[in-house]
């Protein structure tokens, strides 16, 4: 698991050598983590994939006071309903972001009931580019419609740095099986690729 801040885009969490049964609870581990070097106060959003983590993690941290914006998981039976909503419940809203190239998606925005979960904030997007819409759901019910989409869209440009880690630096190429190592590997991968980007970012403000 890789965590990145989407302001400054450095890494700034990673376990490298989980076990399957421990990969759901993976995202309460960070916020244990984040609260051990900034205090009790939990003010950031988390933003993830559905796959991630379970609903029973989700109510845990909307229970610790924690917000979150994640996809739900969407089935057959979702995508049909979607068909059933009318259209004066829909509102287009603007996407302000220089690289999204389709800004003005519709969206419907309301609360559902999840039976995992609970009741929660749902917001379906359609008109976004792809074939079938997009479902969001977030325990943060100030953040504005277009808020809540651009911070989710931030994490699939945060998936893309990611991927380029990955190649530039063979992350998934680790050189040894044995756990110790590959803790390394993955700290040395993370300080490279924080000095590659902000040198980069250095070397363009200087105009070089």
């Amino acid at each position: 698991m890789i965590a990145q801040d989407c302001d400054s885009k450095c890494q700034i969490y990673a376990d490298a050598d989980l076990l399957v049964k421990e990969a759901d609870a993976q995202v309460l581990e960070f916020v244990k983590f984040w609260r051990s070097i900034r205090g009790p106060s939990f003010r950031q959003t988390l933003v993830f994939d559905s796959k991630l983590t379970t609903y029973e993690n989700l109510k845990a941290l909307d229970a610790d006071g924690v917000k979150f914006i994640t996809l739900r998981r969407r089935g057959k039976n979702l995508v049909n309903d979607v068909e059933q909503i009318p259209a004066d419940e829909w509102k287009r809203v603007h996407i302000d972001s220089a690289r999204r190239k389709f800004k003005n998606p519709m969206v419907h925005d309301t609360k559902t009931h999840i039976r995992e979960y609970g009741e929660t904030r749902q917001l379906i997007m359609k008109g976004n580019g792809r074939e079938e819409p997009a479902f969001f759901i977030s325990n943060d019910d100030e953040a504005s419609t277009s808020d809540i989409i651009l911070r989710y869209a931030k994490r699939w440009r945060i998936e893309n740095s990611i991927e380029e880690a990955v190649s530039f630096f063979n992350l998934n190429a680790l050189s040894s099986p044995i756990l110790i190592k590959i803790q390394f590997d993955v700290v040395l991968t993370m300080i490279a690729d924080t000095l590659y980007y902000h040198g980069t970012a250095a070397s363009r403000v200087r105009g070089l």
